[in-house]
C-alpha cells in the first residue's frame, strides 16, 4: 500500500528515471520555454529518438506521468520544469543539462519579484549529477545570481548572450533574417530562426548551448528547425481567407507577461505586411501591485509604435486607458464583441497578432482559425 496515489506516482517516476537511458535535459524560463522545449527535442530527431514534455506538464506531478511515459529505449529527454514546485522537479528530473532562457516578471502574486523567481528557478539545478551542465542566458536580468548558484553545484557552465565572456554569441543575422551566424566556443554556426525578432536570436543561441551541452554537432541538428512548426498560441502564423485576399494572424495567444507581450510586438513589427498591422492584446495576469504599472508601459510604448489599430482586451486596462484615450488607434473591447467583429476588422493583406494571459479566452478564441 502508499499513502497516496501522488507518492505513488513519484515512486513511479523514481523508478523511471533510473530504468531510462536517455540524456535528460530540463528547460526552463519565465517566457518561451514551451518553445525552446520543443525546439531542443525536434533538433535532437536528427541525432536520436526523444520523448518530449507532453499537454504542457511541467509541475512536480506532470513531469512524473511524462518519466513514467519515456520508453526505456529513447536517447534524449527533454523536459519544461516550471518554476512551481521546483525543488520536487529537480528531484524528479534530475536533469543531465539544464537550460536556463530568461527570466522576467510573471506570476508575481506569487513570486514576488524577479529576484526570487531567480532563486526559485535556479533550484532546477539542485538534483543535477555532479558532471551536469547549466546553459545560462548571461543577458538576462538576475544571471550572475544564477550563475553564482549553478558554480556552486560544481556544474559546468555554458554562457550565451551578446555581451563579453559568453560561451555562444551571435555574429550576424542573415539579410533576410531567416538565419543567423553564431560563434560556439570559437565554432562559426549558421543556423535557422525561427519566429522574428531578439526572442527568436535568443532561442536559437539556448537550442545551440543545449546541443553543445550534449557534444552534438550544433549547426548539422538545428538544420532541423527549417521542418520545425511554431506550437498553437505560441507564434503560428495562420492564413485568413477573405473574399478579396488572404490577412495573416500571428498567433501568440497562449499566455502574455511583460516580456513575452513585447517580444509578439517585436515580431509583428518585423513581419513582412502589405497592409495594416493589427494588435489584438488581452491583460498579463497575476502581476499583482505591479500590474498597473506593466500595463501602463506597454501602453505608453505602443504610442510610439508603427501598429495601425490596437484593440485592448480585459479589465487590467481600464486604469491606464487615459496614457492612450487621444489616440484614435486604441480600443477596449470584450471579447463577445471581439468575436462579433473580427471578420469585419480585416482586410486583404493585414497581419494581426493575438496575445493575451490564458484568463482572457484568446487562446479559446483563436481555435476556430487554426
Amino acid at each position: 500500500m502508499v499513502p497516496s496515489q501522488q507518492e505513488a506516482l513519484f515512486a513511479l517516476a523514481a523508478d523511471a528515471r533510473r530504468r531510462i537511458r536517455a540524456r535528460v535535459v530540463g528547460v526552463t524560463g519565465s517566457a518561451g520555454k514551451t518553445s525552446v522545449t520543443a525546439m531542443i527535442a525536434h533538433c535532437l530527431q536528427g541525432a536520436g529518438s526523444v520523448y518530449a514534455t507532453r499537454f504542457g506538464a511541467n509541475m512536480a506531478r506532470g513531469i512524473s506521468w511524462n518519466l513514467c511515459c519515456v520508453p526505456e529505449t529513447v536517447s534524449y529527454c527533454v523536459l519544461e520544469m516550471a518554476i512551481g514546485q521546483m525543488l520536487s522537479n529537480s528531484k524528479i528530473a534530475q536533469p543531465d543539462v539544464a537550460v536556463f532562457t530568461n527570466i522576467h516578471p510573471a506570476h508575481l502574486i506569487y513570486h514576488k519579484d524577479v529576484q526570487t523567481i531567480a532563486r526559485r528557478k535556479a533550484q532546477i539545478f539542485s538534483s543535477m549529477p555532479a558532471d551536469g551542465v547549466a546553459v545560462i542566458n548571461a543577458d538576462m536580468e538576475q544571471s550572475e545570481l544564477v550563475q553564482q548558484v549553478a558554480a556552486s553545484r560544481g556544474l559546468q557552465v555554458l554562457l550565451y548572450g551578446t555581451g563579453p565572456g559568453v560561451d555562444i554569441r551571435p555574429i550576424e543575422i542573415s539579410a533576410c533574417e531567416n538565419s543567423i551566424s553564431l560563434d560556439v566556443q570559437g565554432d562559426r554556426c549558421v543556423v535557422p530562426l525561427v519566429g522574428h525578432g531578439e526572442y527568436a536570436v535568443q532561442n536559437a543561441m539556448a537550442i545551440a548551448g543545449a546541443l553543445r551541452a550534449l557534444h552534438q554537432p550544433v549547426a548539422v541538428l538545428m538544420e532541423q528547425l527549417n521542418s520545425f512548426a511554431p506550437l498553437p498560441g505560441r507564434g503560428q502564423t495562420l492564413t485568413y481567407p477573405g473574399a478579396n485576399g488572404a490577412a495573416h494572424i500571428l498567433d501568440h495567444s497562449y499566455n502574455a507577461n511583460p516580456a513575452s507581450m513585447r517580444a509578439a510586438l517585436d515580431e509583428l513589427a518585423m513581419m513582412p505586411c502589405t497592409g495594416r498591422r493589427i494588435a489584438i492584446l488581452g491583460q498579463m495576469a497575476e502581476l499583482g501591485e505591479e500590474g498597473e504599472e506593466h500595463h501602463r508601459k506597454l501602453l505608453m510604448d505602443l504610442r510610439n509604435q508603427a501598429i495601425d489599430q490596437v484593440w485592448l482586451l480585459g479589465d487590467e486596462f481600464m486604469p491606464v486607458f487615459d496614457t492612450v484615450s487621444q489616440d484614435t488607434r486604441f480600443a477596449c473591447i470584450g471579447l463577445a464583441e471581439l468575436r462579433q467583429k473580427f471578420s469585419a476588422m480585416i482586410d486583404p493583406g493585414d497581419l494581426i497578432m493575438v496575445k493575451g494571459s490564458n484568463s482572457t479566452g484568446l487562446f479559446r478564441f483563436m481555435e476556430r482559425y487554426r
